[in-house]
């Protein structure tokens, strides 16, 4: 896949937040690659009015949004995209002042992370509102108008009137966003009047989805009534309406789901009314479960097959969902999905989860209920390693094949813990997995979309080290992916995982806390690249074979772990000239394309060590694998030489262990640890060299602990 307008694309498969950021270093050649723009797997976190916040990525070309909602927040998120479009996610408390006083600009979150809005958000305001200051709202204010919302909208009970918000401001969207011009309606189109009545038969404010299900071309839009109505103006043809309907109601939201579907020959009245919603959606499981948060999706699907318009609701605290009964649409498709994470009760002998979708195509009858069985799922069995007592957290996307936008909400939960989840065993259905270290800004692990097969079972461990920086696995298929370590022409560029845990997975170094060092130098010591706090960088070298060291040092500083606390790797290898291009053609090199773009050949080291979940090895006899290879699409040379190395004094003195090899560059790593190591940490240290000279030397300080008898 090439680049498109000269920028590298976003690295799907582990998540790159933005095309490369390139800043030049002192000299012409050497460069660095900003690793706050493009770290693999972070996204790009983007702050609303509200005070919450959301981490913006694509997935296999679809938007994906990490939520993580203001402390103290009750709201419920909003979520439409049309497709190709931005995707905006909505605070529920936002929802009955779209088009009155606020902004649908406000809330798009793709708009957002173009921007670079992280920490603050320029506003156009007419009048005055709680926290924003000089035309802005903060990361320090923006609680305060979003709590000052949600205040608003409990007052109103979901039916605001015609004055100002909060009684000061007339109206507020981002600023730069221009106003609708007036359309002037054209010849071919009909006068439709859309009236919205709530579940208890009054007139509200709420956003519907319209879309022609002969041709999407024709129309698709988002409108909002106010006050219960809407004029419209559609070209002839068959239509559907979707609208949420929100209402917070005894502690929790109940969500009223209405689809009309209608036909324009002339003018008319379409009526959208949240008393036909009267069939509930649930499920059940086959262990207890109490219901811990859910969400509801719509999407269309015209004639043709094209996307109409995505529409979800998703409830961090569960919500009671009920949908109006609707015949399949004579033309197109419409889809239904219904999501939920389940918990087991407090009482159970070993902590499990649920992580639930089930979906509707077509008509929607009076029995929105589904039941899984075992045997429909599949069973993680996993592990979330930790140094010391903290809280980690997992957001766990789902999407249907034919959802364009998915939604997660970070759930904490005590660490270090092993549980068992289990999920939805289906070829059509993708689950991805984000864990946080920490709820204070530990750093987090992004996993690929994948399927999982009906009655697997799988071990899954998170966060387990030692932690050091590597090189990546790109996930099957064709998804963008930035060469790790290649030659073009006479340039190399270094795109290394800023740490790697024991299973592969990319781990995001915490910030703050984390410095770096990345070096290229010639084997006479002559320094070509020396970037400080950056796991990425490209440089020019000399067009002749010549040997190279790479070197990146690391070193980490947090109240969550004593554990892999710095590192240091050493590559060295051969290099000459590249005309040839031995990468794949959706991999992007120096010049952001894989023309004549070769993979240098680094050595790859991973180490699993075999402790507790806090990182502890016992005195006596220990192990660990040990596996060394090569940079994925490089030449693949035997393992010529390999050995491991603890150090029970930081590193001032070695003890060698004892390697028997299984084969394919695998070992079993065998030593012992000694009383007076009891309480410590050690030291660990991999060494390997292949058949053609190339090798790679990485040292792990505290790598591990010995544990007190």
């Amino acid at each position: 896949m090439r680049s498109v307008h000269g920028k590298v694309p976003r690295l799907l498969s582990i998540g790159l937040s933005a095309t490369l950021g390139i800043t030049l270093l002192t000299g012409a050649q050497a460069t660095a690659v900003s690793p706050i723009d493009a770290a693999p797997g972070e996204g790009r976190t983007v702050l609303l009015v509200t005070g919450d916040r959301v981490e913006v990525r694509e997935s296999a070309g679809r938007q994906t949004a990490v939520v993580r909602p203001r402390d103290g927040s009750s709201e419920a998120f909003l979520t439409q995209q049309e497709k190709g479009g931005s995707l905006y996610v909505i605070p529920s408390s936002a929802l009955p002042y779209l088009g009155t006083t606020l902004d649908r600009s406000l809330f798009d979150v793709s708009a957002l992370a173009r921007a670079g809005l992280t920490d603050s958000v320029p506003v156009d305001i007419t009048g005055t509102a709680p926290g924003v200051v000089g035309g802005e709202i903060t990361a320090a204010t923006a609680p305060a108008f979003g709590a000052a919302l949600a205040a608003q909208a409990a007052a109103d009970r979901g039916r605001p009137g015609h004055g100002k918000l909060f009684g000061t401001a007339d109206f507020l969207r981002l600023a730069g966003t221009s106003t609708p011009a007036v359309v002037t309606p054209r010849a071919d189109t009909h006068a439709v009047g859309l009236l919205s009545y709530d579940d208890t038969g009054a007139p509200n404010n709420v956003t519907v989805g319209i879309t022609n299900l002969d041709d999407v071309g024709r129309y698709r839009q988002f409108v909002n009534t106010v006050d219960g109505k809407v004029g419209l103006n559609l070209p002839e043809g068959r239509y559907e309406a979707a609208a949420i309907m929100p209402r917070f109601v005894d502690g929790r939201f109940r969500v009223r789901f209405v689809i009309q579907n209608f036909t324009v020959t002339g003018n008319r009245t379409v009526v959208v009314d949240g008393r036909t919603a009267t069939v509930p959606a649930s499920s059940s499981t086959p262990e207890p479960a109490d219901l811990v948060g859910n969400s509801a999706h719509y999407s269309s699907e015209d004639a043709g097959g094209i996307l109409g318009l995505d529409i979800g609701f998703n409830a961090k605290d569960w919500a009671d969902y009920y949908f109006s009964p609707a015949p399949a649409p004579e033309v197109g498709t419409r889809h239904v999905a219904i999501g939920e994470h389940k918990a087991s009760p407090a009482n159970a002998k070993e902590p499990y989860t649920y992580d639930l979708k089930f979906r509707v195509k077509g008509a929607l009858g009076d029995n929105l209920r589904h039941t899984y069985r075992k045997r429909d799922l599949a069973s993680l069995h996993v592990a979330y390693y930790g140094d010391l007592p903290h809280e980690t957290g997992q957001a766990r996307m789902s999407l249907f094949d034919f959802e364009g936008m998915g939604v997660a909400f970070y759930r904490y939960f005590p660490a270090p813990a092993r549980r068992t989840e289990y999920v939805v065993g289906s070829p059509d259905l993708s689950y991805q997995d984000n864990v946080i270290a920490t709820r204070q800004g530990g750093g987090s692990t992004r996993g690929h979309l994948r399927t999982y097969r009906p009655g697997s079972t799988e071990t899954v461990d998170y966060h387990r080290g030692p932690l050091a920086p590597g090189i990546a696995t790109p996930p099957p298929g064709d998804a963008p992916w930035i060469c790790a370590g290649c030659r073009q022409g006479d340039s190399m560029l270094f795109y290394l995982a800023p740490l790697l845990d024991a299973d592969g997975r990319v781990y995001l170094w915490d910030r703050p806390g984390t410095s770096a060092r990345l070096q290229l130098l010639k084997e006479d010591g002559t320094g070509l690249m020396d970037i400080a706090d950056t796991h990425a960088g490209k440089v020019t070298v000399p067009a002749e074979n010549g040997r190279y060291r790479a070197v990146i040092d690391v070193t980490r500083d947090g109240p969550w772990f004593r554990h892999s606390t710095a590192s240091h790797t050493e590559w060295t290898f051969t290099s000459g000239h590249a005309d040839t291009q031995t990468v794949p053609d959706n991999w992007v090199c120096s010049d952001n394309t894989p023309t004549n773009c070769s993979v240098l050949p680094l050595i790859t080291a991973a180490a699993k060590l075999d402790t507790g979940l806090d990182g502890t090895l016992p005195v006596g006899l220990a192990q660990m694998g040990v596996t060394f290879g090569h940079a994925p699409s490089s030449p693949k040379q035997a393992i010529a030489k390999a050995s491991a190395e603890v150090s029970f004094d930081n590193g001032k003195s070695w003890r060698k262990t004892v390697m028997i090899p299984i084969g394919q560059g695998r070992y079993t790593a065998y030593w012992i640890n000694p009383s007076s190591a009891q309480g410590h940490e050690v030291a660990l240290r991999l060494n390997a060299t292949d058949a053609a000279g190339n090798s790679i030397t990485q040292s792990v300080t505290a790598a591990y602990s010995v544990a007190k008898r």
